[in-house]
Protein backbone atom coordinates (compact mmCIF):
# COMPACT_ATOMS: atom_id res chain seq x y z
CA UNK A 1 0.00 0.00 0.00
CA UNK A 2 0.96 3.88 -0.96
CA UNK A 3 0.57 6.28 1.42
CA UNK A 4 -0.87 9.98 -0.34
CA UNK A 5 -0.43 13.30 0.17
CA UNK A 6 -3.89 14.74 0.51
CA UNK A 7 -4.79 18.22 1.26
CA UNK A 8 -9.00 18.78 1.75
CA UNK A 9 -10.79 21.90 1.00
CA UNK A 10 -11.88 22.62 4.60
CA UNK A 11 -7.67 22.80 5.34
CA UNK A 12 -4.70 24.03 3.12
CA UNK A 13 -2.45 21.42 4.61
CA UNK A 14 -0.98 18.88 3.12
CA UNK A 15 -1.41 15.52 5.42
CA UNK A 16 -0.47 11.52 4.87
CA UNK A 17 -3.30 9.19 4.02
CA UNK A 18 -2.22 5.68 4.76
CA UNK A 19 -5.71 4.39 3.74
CA UNK A 20 -6.67 3.18 -0.04
CA UNK A 21 -9.39 5.13 -1.69
CA UNK A 22 -11.40 1.95 -3.16
CA UNK A 23 -11.78 2.71 -7.22
CA UNK A 24 -8.92 5.31 -7.35
CA UNK A 25 -5.95 3.71 -9.47
CA UNK A 26 -2.95 6.47 -8.35
CA UNK A 27 -0.13 7.05 -11.05
CA UNK A 28 2.98 8.14 -9.78
CA UNK A 29 4.36 11.55 -10.91
CA UNK A 30 0.69 13.44 -10.76
CA UNK A 31 -1.71 15.49 -8.96
CA UNK A 32 -4.54 14.72 -8.77
CA UNK A 33 -7.85 16.72 -7.64
CA UNK A 34 -10.28 14.02 -6.85
CA UNK A 35 -13.70 13.86 -5.08
CA UNK A 36 -14.10 11.13 -2.69
CA UNK A 37 -16.95 9.50 -0.55
CA UNK A 38 -15.98 9.14 3.33
CA UNK A 39 -17.77 6.40 5.44
CA UNK A 40 -17.41 5.96 8.68
CA UNK A 41 -17.52 1.89 9.71
CA UNK A 42 -19.94 1.14 12.61
CA UNK A 43 -18.80 0.66 16.06
CA UNK A 44 -15.29 1.94 14.58
CA UNK A 45 -13.31 5.03 14.39
CA UNK A 46 -12.29 4.05 10.69
CA UNK A 47 -13.07 5.87 7.63
CA UNK A 48 -13.46 4.25 4.63
CA UNK A 49 -12.64 6.56 1.02
CA UNK A 50 -14.55 5.77 -1.96
CA UNK A 51 -14.14 7.64 -5.56
CA UNK A 52 -16.44 9.79 -6.61
CA UNK A 53 -14.58 11.45 -9.76
CA UNK A 54 -11.27 12.37 -11.02
CA UNK A 55 -11.59 16.22 -11.38
CA UNK A 56 -7.82 16.33 -12.78
CA UNK A 57 -4.77 14.83 -13.30
CA UNK A 58 -1.46 17.15 -13.74
CA UNK A 59 2.48 16.03 -14.37
CA UNK A 60 4.66 17.26 -11.56
CA UNK A 61 8.18 16.97 -11.12
CA UNK A 62 7.99 16.43 -6.93
CA UNK A 63 9.41 14.16 -5.20
CA UNK A 64 7.55 10.64 -5.03
CA UNK A 65 4.86 10.37 -2.26
CA UNK A 66 6.81 7.16 -0.54
CA UNK A 67 10.18 8.93 -0.49
CA UNK A 68 8.49 12.44 1.27
CA UNK A 69 6.48 10.13 3.32
CA UNK A 70 9.87 8.26 4.78
CA UNK A 71 11.70 11.28 5.22
CA UNK A 72 8.90 12.95 7.75
CA UNK A 73 10.15 10.10 10.37
CA UNK A 74 13.04 8.35 12.22
CA UNK A 75 12.58 4.63 11.59
CA UNK A 76 13.40 2.41 14.48
CA UNK A 77 14.71 -1.33 13.85
CA UNK A 78 11.98 -3.73 15.62
CA UNK A 79 12.59 -7.43 14.00
CA UNK A 80 15.53 -8.61 11.95
CA UNK A 81 14.84 -11.89 10.22
CA UNK A 82 12.13 -12.83 12.87
CA UNK A 83 13.96 -11.50 15.63
CA UNK A 84 12.79 -9.10 18.34
CA UNK A 85 15.84 -6.47 18.15
CA UNK A 86 14.04 -2.96 19.61
CA UNK A 87 17.29 -3.03 22.50
CA UNK A 88 19.42 -2.67 19.78
CA UNK A 89 18.88 0.72 19.01
CA UNK A 90 19.24 0.30 15.01
CA UNK A 91 17.73 2.93 13.16
CA UNK A 92 17.05 4.36 9.59
CA UNK A 93 16.67 7.98 8.60
CA UNK A 94 15.90 8.93 4.72
CA UNK A 95 16.54 12.40 2.85
CA UNK A 96 13.96 12.41 -0.13
CA UNK A 97 15.15 15.14 -1.20
CA UNK A 98 18.55 14.38 -1.80
CA UNK A 99 17.93 10.76 -1.68
CA UNK A 100 20.23 9.45 1.03
CA UNK A 101 19.75 7.62 4.20
CA UNK A 102 21.59 7.86 7.43
CA UNK A 103 21.24 5.40 10.67
CA UNK A 104 22.84 3.27 13.19
CA UNK A 105 22.92 -0.21 13.20
CA UNK A 106 22.92 0.15 17.35
CA UNK A 107 26.90 0.33 17.61
CA UNK A 108 28.13 1.97 14.16
CA UNK A 109 26.45 4.56 12.10
CA UNK A 110 26.05 4.20 8.55
CA UNK A 111 25.47 6.38 5.53
CA UNK A 112 24.50 5.81 1.67
CA UNK A 113 21.80 6.65 -1.15
CA UNK A 114 18.54 5.30 -1.83
CA UNK A 115 16.31 4.58 -4.69
CA UNK A 116 12.88 3.97 -4.72
CA UNK A 117 11.12 1.84 -8.01
CA UNK A 118 7.45 1.03 -7.04
CA UNK A 119 7.44 -1.40 -4.43
CA UNK A 120 11.33 -1.92 -4.57
CA UNK A 121 14.10 0.32 -2.88
CA UNK A 122 17.71 -0.21 -3.66
CA UNK A 123 20.27 1.35 -0.62
CA UNK A 124 23.79 2.18 -2.71
CA UNK A 125 27.09 4.00 -2.00
CA UNK A 126 26.72 2.39 1.80
CA UNK A 127 29.78 3.44 4.06
CA UNK A 128 29.58 2.92 8.13
CA UNK A 129 32.00 3.74 10.82
CA UNK A 130 33.98 0.86 11.57
CA UNK A 131 34.03 0.80 15.93
CA UNK A 132 34.21 -2.76 17.39
CA UNK A 133 30.79 -3.88 19.11
CA UNK A 134 29.99 -5.64 22.66
CA UNK A 135 26.79 -7.73 23.09
CA UNK A 136 24.19 -8.04 20.36
CA UNK A 137 25.86 -7.02 16.97
CA UNK A 138 23.22 -7.44 14.23
CA UNK A 139 25.37 -5.73 11.72
CA UNK A 140 26.29 -8.21 9.15
CA UNK A 141 22.84 -9.26 9.27
CA UNK A 142 21.57 -5.60 8.62
CA UNK A 143 23.95 -4.69 5.92
CA UNK A 144 23.56 -8.24 3.83
CA UNK A 145 19.64 -7.36 3.90
CA UNK A 146 20.58 -3.65 2.51
CA UNK A 147 23.32 -5.04 -0.10
CA UNK A 148 20.26 -6.58 -1.62
CA UNK A 149 20.49 -5.09 -5.39
CA UNK A 150 16.49 -4.63 -5.07
CA UNK A 151 14.57 -5.07 -1.83
CA UNK A 152 10.94 -4.94 -1.72
CA UNK A 153 8.98 -3.18 0.78
CA UNK A 154 5.46 -2.20 1.90
CA UNK A 155 4.21 0.91 4.58
CA UNK A 156 1.62 -1.26 6.30
CA UNK A 157 0.06 0.98 9.95
CA UNK A 158 2.99 2.46 11.02
CA UNK A 159 5.75 -0.09 10.05
CA UNK A 160 8.24 0.29 7.14
CA UNK A 161 8.32 -3.41 5.90
CA UNK A 162 11.52 -4.68 3.67
CA UNK A 163 11.28 -8.31 1.98
CA UNK A 164 13.74 -10.43 0.14
CA UNK A 165 12.68 -13.24 -2.05
CA UNK A 166 8.71 -12.58 -0.61
CA UNK A 167 10.00 -13.68 2.70
CA UNK A 168 9.65 -10.59 5.67
CA UNK A 169 13.49 -9.86 6.94
CA UNK A 170 12.89 -6.18 8.48
CA UNK A 171 10.36 -4.23 10.15
CA UNK A 172 10.72 -0.60 11.17
CA UNK A 173 8.25 1.05 13.24
CA UNK A 174 8.16 4.63 12.45
CA UNK A 175 9.12 7.60 15.48
CA UNK A 176 6.73 9.71 16.01
CA UNK A 177 8.91 13.68 16.17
Amino acid sequence: MKCLQIKSDKKNKWEYLAATIQGFDYQEGYRYRIRVKQTKQKDTDTIRYSLIEVVSKERTNELPSVAAFLARFKWNLLQLNGKDVTDSKASIGFDARNGTITGTTGCNNFWGNFTIKGDKISFIHLASTMRACNGQNIENDFFQIFEQKQIQFDIAEQTLNLYNDRKLVMIFGLERE
